[in-house]
């Protein structure tokens, strides 16, 4: 697997602040929107094992661009809130069915 750095977008939050944006009437641009924060490959992997997910053991290399870590800066200056990365990932893996 490869061992990233990496901005995340839980789905459901993202949509929360595309919204918030709109109602708020923030100036038109580019924003990031991301989670706060950034995640590492690893720290996904090592919590998907505390939860009894993964009943094997990965090895992890180096990925050529080394991930990607993106500013949500301009989403708190608009006065727009989102929550870390950390937390979004783990309520994603507590909410997590197997089919």
């Amino acid at each position: 697997m490869y061992d990233h750095i990496n901005s995340l977008s839980h789905c459901e939050d993202a949509v929360k602040v595309c919204l918030d944006l709109w109602e708020k009437s923030v100036f038109f641009g580019m924003y990031n929107v991301t989670n706060e924060g950034a995640i590492a490959a690893r720290d996904i992997i090592k919590m998907m094992q505390e939860r009894r997910m993964l009943d094997h053991t990965l090895e992890f290399v180096s990925g050529s661009n080394g991930g990607s870590k993106l500013s949500v800066k301009k989403l708190l200056n608009a006065g727009v809130k989102i929550r870390d990365v950390h937390e979004a990932v783990a309520e994603s893996l507590a909410k997590w069915k197997t089919v």
